[in-house]
């Protein structure tokens, strides 16, 4: 047994073996170094940072509702497309985006897709919405509200809204009929062609050869009325004129003058009318058409000439005949039998007005079809008739102003659908609540609206009526 002293000395040795540890360095003379106190908090944030994706990641893929979500809120179900409408914290099954929006206050709808787990437990109640309506409705930057274009195929008046045709061309004039009566197209204005004479405006005017299309009349009303194109006639025709220059003395009441340019230059003459003792009126062609069918013309002798000179000293300075009478009628520009009439319509600062163009039948009626077409041959007759009368580009509409003239009309919205919704008596509300403004609105003539299909009024209160406290 060691004794007391022993256990002491080796204590002793001990304690000396601690304290040279401690007071000298390492083997071969380095000295230990303190470790660096930043790599744990380096650490620690990348552990910390990485959580936090994770976390995010998961919030992503496992969303939860958004606040407010009780009310004004399109909650779709990401596993079967299910939607529904939230009222008072109750869960509605909607019938479309636009029914939604309309029952919306303007700026507070919103949408969130979430799990089926997510909305488990949630109170569900009746479907809300209004069908007849489209699914959802274009963006301000969407809408083509001035582009309309209506076209007389043989199968009827086919209108197409919001796009454009290819392969039109502008004409000059038509001839159509509509319930036995025949009207001259010219420019943006229709003329009925009376024909109660035995020599009728159309063989005047050389459109006896032409075979008038049947047009209806909602097409024909995109057209401004203009004068009737009917034998011009006098008062005191076949008189003797006074006041005349030497060359003219013979001339009558309703003598007509022709005259050429003193240069001779081999330009067209131009036509005048003796009105009355040294007056004259200038005639144009369609009006001395008109004028050569009247008993007026055979009572004032044949035609004279003259030159600019002969006339100088003459008075008048009106045209003979109605001011809206085209001047002319170009048959090389007359819609062929191969080919349609088309409306145009034209928005100008000034103004809507319509312009006449013309496109193969067969074409036409292929984009009426909306395909290459189905009939064989090149007579457009003989293809299927188009199911519907109005083609809007999909994904698109027109929001419109239908007026007589003014400011006031209807205002409606032309859907891809092939409808016109109304937007009811306040059309402001419902345009802010489907996120359009007013600078979106575009004024038409209403005879372009009637040609499309009145559908379902879009209207907050129209969707209000469908939701029931069930």
């Amino acid at each position: 047994m060691p004794s007391n002293k022993d256990i002491l000395e080796a204590e002793r040795f001990n304690r000396r073996r601690l304290v040279t540890a401690f007071s000298s360095g390492t083997p071969g003379g380095k000295e230990l170094e303190a470790p660096n106190s930043l790599r744990p908090i380096l650490i620690g944030g990348v552990i910390a940072a990485l959580i936090l994706i994770v976390a995010a990641v998961m919030a992503r893929f496992s969303p939860t509702l958004p606040q407010g979500w009780e009310n004004s809120t399109m909650i779709v179900v990401k596993s079967t497309g299910a939607r529904y409408y939230t009222i008072d914290g109750s869960l509605r099954p909607v019938t479309n985006v636009t029914s939604a929006k309309l029952l919306s206050e303007p700026g507070s709808y919103k949408t969130s897709s979430v799990s089926a787990s997510t909305i488990e437990g949630l109170p569900r109640r009746s479907q809300v919405g209004i069908t007849g309506i489209p699914d959802d409705v274009p963006s301000s930057s969407d809408l083509a509200s001035d582009k309309w274009l209506s076209c007389a195929l043989p199968s009827g008046t086919h209108t197409w809204v919001a796009g454009t045709l290819e392969r039109t061309a502008i004409a000059g004039s038509t001839l159509v009929t509509n319930e036995g009566r025949q009207y001259l197209i010219s420019g943006g204005t229709r003329y009925l062609l009376d024909t109660t004479g035995t020599l009728g405006p159309a063989r005047a005017l050389g459109l006896d050869q032409v075979a008038p299309v049947q047009v209806e009349a909602a097409w024909l009303d995109l057209f401004v009325k203009g004068s009737d194109l009917a034998p011009l006639s006098i008062e005191d025709a076949g008189l003797p004129a006074e006041n005349m220059p030497e060359r003219l003395a013979s001339a009558r009441i309703g003598t007509i003058i022709e005259v050429r340019n003193d240069a001779d230059d081999g330009s067209p003459s131009r036509s005048y009318i003796v009105t009355g003792n040294g007056r004259i009126a200038a005639l144009s062609s369609v009006a001395r058409q008109m004028y050569e069918l009247s008993d007026a013309y055979r009572s004032a002798g044949n035609p004279l000439t003259a030159s600019l000179a002969d006339i100088q000293d003459l008075g008048g300075t009106e045209s003979f005949g109605p001011s809206d009478w085209p001047p002319t009628i170009d048959l090389e520009k007359v819609v062929d039998t191969e080919s349609v009439p088309c409306a145009n319509l034209v928005l100008t600062e000034s103004g809507a007005s319509t312009e006449l163009l013309s496109m193969n039948a067969l074409e036409a009626t292929k984009a009426a079809l909306g395909t290459s077409g189905t009939g064989t041959g090149s007579d457009a007759t003989t293809m299927t008739k188009p199911s519907g009368t109005v083609t809007v580009r999909g994904g698109s509409g027109a929001l419109v102003r239908a007026s007589s003239g003014g400011t006031l009309g209807s205002v409606i919205f032309i859907s891809d659908m092939g409808k016109a919704h109304s937007l009811g008596e306040n059309p402001a509300d419902s345009i802010a609540r489907l996120s359009w403004t007013a600078d979106d609105l575009v004024t038409i003539p209403s005879a372009w609206a009637r040609l499309v299909e009145p559908g379902e009024d879009m209207t907050a209160e129209a969707v209000w009526n469908t939701v029931s406290v069930q």
